[in-house]
C-alpha cells in the first residue's frame, strides 16, 4: 500500500497499521486501508475513511465495482460507500453486522467460505467481497 493516496484534490496519509491486501492466484492485487482524512472538509471526511485498490474487478455486496482506486467508509445507517477519485458515489450498498467477531479491529479483511470472497470489516460491520 502507498504510504499517501491522492482523493478528491489532497493526499491523505494511510495508517500502515490498518492495511490488508490480496495476492490472488493470476498475481492481481486488492488492498484496502483507512487513511488520515483530518485535512478534508466535514462532509468528505464523514465518508471518506479508507482507500481501496483493485487490480481486478469486484462485487460488493453483489453489486459491480470495477478495477480502480476508491475512497470508501462505512457510514451511517449501516452503509457502505465506494467513491472515485473526486468523491463521486460509484456505490452504496447495506452492512451486515457480525456479533460473534470476538476482537474487533478497525479495519480488517477475512477469507470467506466460498474461493474468491472475503469480508471487509470495520469493527463488526462488513460487507461481503467477491473477486469476479
Amino acid at each position: 500500500m502507498p504510504h499517501n493516496v491522492f482523493f478528491r484534490g489532497q493526499t491523505a496519509n494511510v495508517q500502515l497499521r490498518n492495511t490488508f491486501g490480496l495476492r490472488l492466484a493470476d498475481g492481481a492485487i486488492v488492498l484496502a486501508g483507512l487513511v488520515d482524512n483530518s485535512g478534508y472538509a466535514t462532509g468528505i471526511q464523514q465518508k471518506y475513511q479508507g482507500y481501496l485498490l483493485s487490480e481486478t474487478a469486484l462485487t460488493v455486496n453483489g453489486e459491480a465495482l470495477p478495477a480502480g482506486a476508491y475512497g470508501f467508509g462505512f457510514i451511517a445507517k449501516d452503509a457502505f460507500v465506494a467513491m472515485d477519485l473526486g468523491a463521486h458515489d460509484v456505490l452504496q450498498v447495506a452492512t451486515k453486522t457480525d456479533a460473534t467477531m470476538l476482537h474487533p479491529r478497525p479495519l480488517e479483511i477475512v477469507a470467506g467460505t466460498r474461493a474468491g470472497s472475503y469480508r471487509l470489516y470495520e469493527g463488526r460491520r462488513f460487507v461481503s467481497v467477491r473477486i469476479k
